[in-house]
């Protein structure tokens, strides 16, 4: 009888894109994913997050390892569809009236905070929440904050 809905990265954006489109009760966005990484910034900026964020150089270069890992695996085809997914949502986002309850790591390598932030204020949700887990990577389920 009841609708929620949960999504998580690109399943945010799918998640979002439903609650524009459909009658939902209640939308739930886990490190949505709105802005993507540019491919050919994406050296620098791991460059720059390592310097930023982390002290110790085994942090850094497991950090340098999954910006490296995420470019290599990614199908061209999946960034293609992602990038027109985030084109669609991004004129749909004010259709979105559903209440909302946005969760964002603060520390997440892969999606940034003003995409949880965009999102925030774009949506015109009578209710709607934005939670930054300070301490949280991408994952924010399974990290230190969940």
């Amino acid at each position: 009888e009841r609708i929620y809905v949960v999504g998580f990265s690109m399943g945010g954006l799918i998640a979002a894109h439903l609650a524009a489109r459909y009658p939902i009760d209640k939308l739930v966005l886990l490190s949505a994913s709105l802005f993507y990484i540019n491919p050919r910034q994406l050296f620098t900026d791991a460059a720059t997050i390592i310097k930023k964020h982390f002290s110790s150089t085994v942090d850094a270069k497991e950090a340098y390892r999954r910006y490296v890992n995420k470019a290599k695996t990614t199908p061209p085809r999946a960034v293609i569809h992602f990038r027109h997914l985030v084109k669609i949502l991004k004129q749909e986002l004010p259709q979105v009236t559903t209440p909302t309850l946005i969760i964002q790591g603060g520390k997440d390598d892969l999606v940034e905070p003003r995409s949880a932030e965009h999102i925030y204020r774009t949506i015109r949700s009578a209710e709607k929440h934005l939670h930054i887990l300070p301490e949280s990577k991408h994952i924010i389920c399974h990290d230190c904050e969940q």
